[in-house]
């Protein structure tokens, strides 16, 4: 790959959990990428020096200095290359013309970016108690970023292999297919077929997953409800699935009829579902119940794995999160925070509990809502 001068390279955006973080803070915080320049700023900094933050994304640091002399922007990059902490200070200048001294404090992140802490130098006491509080803030910030960063790096590497796996297994029996076809029984080509569209369904769900957890984020995704029976629904999500010989699958469906965005209740079973039989054991059930609650459906998807512990049922739910309990399973943690998001919206929730007996309880309440006409 071609290295892209750092000149030419366009300004990225902060990931949007640190962007959260970085708005609710009380000190003045901006952060920056590899080049030294502004992709994120703080209703804090924009109150301290009265800029245009908007004018302001993907200029160099420098763009905050009233005096021009510090090269803010390279003192980035250099804490940025080490992972290091730097310390200077400048003047800036406040909307009404007035400058003022600023410390600054640049935390840098190897290879992604720096935040940076800007504090106005006031006396003794209260520069002490700020500093504090802006070290105590960049600290946190610095725990996010790097969190956010493992996070990636997990998230793609798990991601490349879900796509990897059944690209191969498609592009192999297709050759086969296509060299062998004169010679294969009709039945072999058959179940190759199947295999193939298996093997495609599967890339297509991580796509649409992909791309629902994207709108999600955007806000673009709305209920569209009608009424149905929701046991008819899971029924036929369920003779649909491409699911291993090995899945015993148990209903135990209590007749429903709610008023749901109906795709995305199917997603809702699909996802539950093929999380089960991700975690569990070869052979073990997996049980699907639905019945009336609270002008509603509760859909309950139970297994006999290990369970999920305690701490961990709540993280589950967000994305690219897995469990703990079987480190090496197939997955990138989408799923369950489709499950969460699609109820969400629908006005209910999703949550887990430990089934009596052992394994995990995951349960979605959906209420029913007017249909849309």
């Amino acid at each position: 790959m071609t290295d892209i001068p750092r000149g030419d390279r366009q300004p990225q955006a902060a990931a949007p959990a640190l962007s959260d973080v970085v708005r609710s803070l009380p000190v003045a915080v901006a952060v920056l990428d590899a080049d030294g320049s502004i992709i994120e700023a703080n209703p804090a900094l924009i109150e301290l020096l009265g800029m245009d933050m908007a004018a302001a994304h993907g200029k160099p640091l420098d763009v905050l200095s009233d005096d021009g002399a510090t090269n803010l922007s390279a003192l980035a990059r250099t804490a940025c290359d080490s992972g290091s902490i730097r310390e200077t200070s400048f003047r800036a200048r406040d909307r009404s013309g007035r400058t003022f001294a600023v410390s600054l404090h640049l935390s840098g992140i190897k290879g992604t970016g720096s935040v940076a802490v800007l504090s106005p130098v006031q006396s003794d006491d209260a520069s002490e108690q700020h500093f504090a509080r802006a070290f105590e803030a960049e600290r946190e910030i610095v725990e996010q970023l790097r969190a956010l960063d493992d996070m990636k790096n997990s998230f793609l590497s798990a991601l490349s292999h879900e796509l990897r796996t059944p690209v191969t297994a498609i592009l192999g029996m297709a050759r086969t297919v296509e060299r062998e076809l004169e010679r294969l029984d009709p039945s072999d080509v058959k179940e190759l077929t199947r295999r193939i569209s298996g093997k495609a369904a599967k890339l297509d769900r991580l796509l649409n997953d992909l791309l629902d957890l994207d709108r999600l984020r955007l806000g673009m995704i709305e209920p569209v409800r009608r009424t149905g029976n929701i046991a008819d629904l899971v029924r036929a999500v369920v003779d649909d699935l491409e699911l291993p010989q090995r899945a015993r699958i148990e209903l135990d469906l209590e007749d429903v009829l709610a008023s749901v965005d109906h795709p995305q209740a199917e997603r809702i079973v699909e996802n539950l579902v093929m999380n089960a039989l991700t975690h569990t054991p070869p052979g073990t059930p997996i049980w699907i119940k639905t019945s009336a609650r609270d002008r509603g459906v509760l859909l309950t998807v139970e297994d006999a794995g290990l369970g999920i512990s305690p701490h961990l049922r709540e993280s589950i739910f967000e994305p690219f999160h897995q469990a703990d309990t079987a480190p090496h399973a197939p997955g990138v943690g989408i799923g369950l925070s489709l499950v969460a998001r699609f109820a969400e919206i629908h006005g209910g929730r999703a949550w887990v509990e430990e089934r009596e007996g052992g394994g995990a309880s995951f349960r979605v309440y959906l209420p029913s809502g007017p249909a849309a006409r």
